[in-house]
Formats: C-alpha cells, sequence, structure tokens
C-alpha cells in the first residue's frame, strides 16, 4: 500500500521532517546506485558520501538507457548539485573580483551566458541582476529545442529491460512523458531563461542556430564582437566550455571561464539548497528515494503546475502525519499572515 501527494519544492522539508532519524540516504531506484548520504544537525546538512565519476562507469548503469540517450551520467549529479547552490564553480570568487574591476569602465559591461550556465542555475544563485546578462538567441534556441521531446511507446519497455524488476513499475509513471534531455531543459535551462528574459539584453544574430555546437558558437562569438562594435558596450561572456572560452580570445571578445568543482564532498549545506537539489536529482532521472519516500518529477495525470514534485510514501503512518501537517501549513499560508 502506498500514498501519493504532490508538492511544492519548498514543501519537501515537511517530508524530510518526518523521519526519525536526521541521516539522509539518497538513491536512484531506476538506475541501483547509491548517490549520496547526508546527515543533518539543527540547522544544516553535511554531506557523508557522494558518488563519483567511477560509481557511474559500472556495465549495468554504462548500459541503461543507452540505445535512447538516458544513460545516468556523473556530469547529471554535479550539475544538480551546481544548479541547487549546494556547490559552486571553482573559481567563482576570482569571476565576483573581474566583475568589480569591469564596472570601474567607463562603457557598460553585459555578461554574455552560455547555455552551460543556464543548466548550472548560474543566473539565479550568482546574485547578479538580470539586465547584467545578455542572451544570445542562439542559446535561446538551443534550450528550446530541448523542450518537446517525450518518451516514445516503446522506449519504456527499453528501459525495463536495463531496470531491476522490482523497481521497473516506477517507469510507468515516465510513459508519454518527458525524456531526460527534456526534463532537464524544461526544469534547469528554460526556468532560468525565463526568471532574467525580461531584464536581460537580448543578442540577436542574423545567423540563426543551427545543430552544429561548434557553428553555433562561433555565431555567439561573432554576433558580440559586434554588439561591441556598434553599441560601444563590453560583452564578457560567461562559460565553463573551454573551447568556447578560447575561440573567444582567437576572435578578441572577452571570456571568462567557469571550473566545474572537483570530487570533493560538498561542505555545510542548508536545508533549502537540499531540498532545491532532490528537486533537481529527481528532474534528471525522473525519480530518487529518499529514505522511504520517492520523489517523482514526472508522473501520470499530472495537472496542477504549482506542485511540480509527486511524493509517494512506503510508510502509510509516515504519510498520513506528513498530509495533515501539510494541510496545516498550507492553511496558514492562505492567511497571509507575515512576521
Amino acid at each position: 500500500m502506498t500514498a501519493d501527494i504532490a508538492i511544492a519544492p519548498a514543501e519537501i522539508q515537511l517530508v524530510l521532517n518526518q523521519f526519525d532519524r536526521t541521516r539522509l540516504e539518497v538513491s536512484s531506484p531506476l538506475h541501483g546506485l547509491d548517490v549520496a548520504t547526508l546527515e543533518a544537525n539543527q540547522t544544516r546538512y553535511r554531506f557523508l558520501h557522494l558518488a563519483g565519476p567511477d560509481d557511474f562507469e559500472t556495465p549495468g548503469i554504462e548500459a541503461w538507457g543507452a540505445e535512447i540517450d538516458e544513460t545516468p551520467l556523473y556530469t547529471d549529479l554535479r550539475d544538480s548539485l551546481l544548479y541547487a547552490g549546494v556547490a559552486r564553480y571553482e573559481n567563482i570568487g576570482a569571476f565576483y573580483e573581474r566583475r568589480r574591476m569591469l564596472q570601474t569602465l567607463s562603457k557598460g559591461v553585459r555578461f554574455v551566458l552560455d547555455t552551460n550556465t543556464f543548466y548550472h542555475g548560474f543566473p539565479e544563485w550568482s546574485g547578479l541582476d538580470g539586465d547584467e546578462f545578455m542572451i544570445p538567441d542562439v542559446v535561446r534556441d538551443e534550450i528550446t529545442s530541448g523542450l518537446n521531446w517525450k518518451y516514445r511507446p516503446g522506449d519504456i519497455a527499453t528501459l525495463k529491460r536495463s531496470t531491476l524488476r522490482a523497481n521497473a513499475a516506477l517507469l510507468d509513471e515516465l510513459a508519454n512523458q518527458r525524456t531526460k534531455r527534456a526534463r532537464r531543459a524544461t526544469h534547469f535551462a528554460l526556468a532560468q531563461l525565463q526568471r532574467i528574459t525580461d531584464d536581460a539584453t537580448q543578442l540577436q544574430s542574423d545567423e540563426g542556430s543551427t545543430s552544429d555546437k561548434e557553428e553555433n558558437d562561433a555565431r555567439i562569438v561573432r554576433t558580440a564582437r559586434a554588439f561591441e562594435q556598434e553599441k560601444n558596450r563590453l560583452p564578457v561572456m560567461l562559460t565553463a566550455d573551454q573551447n568556447l572560452a578560447t575561440l573567444c580570445r582567437a576572435r578578441g571578445v572577452e571570456a571568462f571561464l567557469f571550473v566545474l568543482p572537483g570530487e570533493n564532498l560538498p561542505g555545510s549545506t542548508g536545508f533549502g539548497e537540499v531540498c532545491r537539489w532532490l528537486c533537481a536529482l529527481a528532474a534528471v532521472w525522473g525519480v530518487v528515494k529518499v529514505n522511504s519516500v520517492l520523489l517523482f518529477s514526472e508522473w501520470r495525470g499530472r495537472t496542477d503546475q504549482r506542485y511540480p514534485v509527486k511524493v509517494r510514501f512506503l510508510n502509510d503512518g509516515m504519510a498520513n502525519d506528513c498530509i495533515r501537517d501539510l494541510q496545516l501549513c498550507r492553511e496558514l499560508g492562505a492567511l497571509g499572515i507575515e512576521r
């Protein structure tokens, strides 16, 4: 017997509060992967274990969903940690110092965002104002091109062949839902794009985008260079892609290359960031398990867009307590009382 309820990301903490112990065991039931172990104190979580690249190189993991580009990757985990603010670019301090120096220039500065920065959640957690950013139309096209991919009728059956029999039924929730590519584009990149699009400068090219990444990079750089010459403003490309940063420098465009986080355990992490990370990880892989609950980012019959996470309780007693607390919190929230 199981119980399901749809919730908002901020309500995940209510679910975590139901556990008798302070330790969280996070795993991917579809892939048979132990992802992380965290321990809580009164104010924060501490990572005791986090899967590394070697954990994704076992034959079972590497083969899972390979025919339809659904294989779980270490970069999925790393990007979810970045997106949630649990991890940071290793040279983020150097970026803020570079920004401070650029702001002393007489001509205005605009930070041109590469596609990967949207998937890393940078526009939101960076603390920069939206009007400091510039969005190339090529980047916008790259993001939107990934939105509308859904599983075909035979795809779920293909994935079930690689999944432990006890967990294969979980894939039924994903039937006719968004694929991994579309989930990442929707939950990560599109959310960030929508957040800043009204304030950011739109960088329009005359060439549009292509399906060739290297050509797209070249078009972004050419357009940024033309913008500087025409508007007398300094575009600075922000990217975690070494090849794009090198191309920028070769073409006389300012660039800052972010250094992706290493394999070390994240430091002490706030409750909010952990809840956001669990949402992000569920968005990438469709479902994750936290102790005795499952978190889904896609499911059959979803109707209310306010609640993008479905919780499935594997413990009925816990479900009853959590639903009671959740209803009480929602009723209190509806009163609009401010502290």
